[in-house]
């Protein structure tokens, strides 16, 4: 994630567990990065069709000044929806923190 950080790349995944694991989920608002989840029980061609369908919208939530995450939908409409970003506890936070 830091890589993606410092080069303002777009970080393209399928695994949406990050967003309830602590340390990855702090990692994650540290970096301030886009990420864009894909489904993951997607074959191949079904990613290929959605990441063509969704190319526009990605590139340009992917260019805005702060980090998001984002849920891209396949199936016979691929869209792009927001995903709502958890907010750790205190304790969680501290955890996480120091492991880090």
């Amino acid at each position: 994630m830091a890589r993606c950080s410092e080069n303002r790349w777009a970080a393209l995944a399928r695994d949406t567990k990050i967003m309830q694991r602590p340390e990855e989920l702090a990692a994650f608002k540290a970096a301030t990065i886009h990420i864009f989840y894909y489904p993951g029980n997607a074959r191949r061609d079904e990613l290929v069709a959605a990441a063509e369908a969704t190319l526009v919208d990605v590139c340009t939530y992917a260019v805005q000044a702060s980090g998001g995450a984002w849920r891209i939908h396949g199936g016979s409409r691929p869209r792009v929806k927001p995903l709502t970003v958890p907010d750790l506890s205190r304790r969680r936070r501290r955890r996480a923190q120091r492991r880090a």
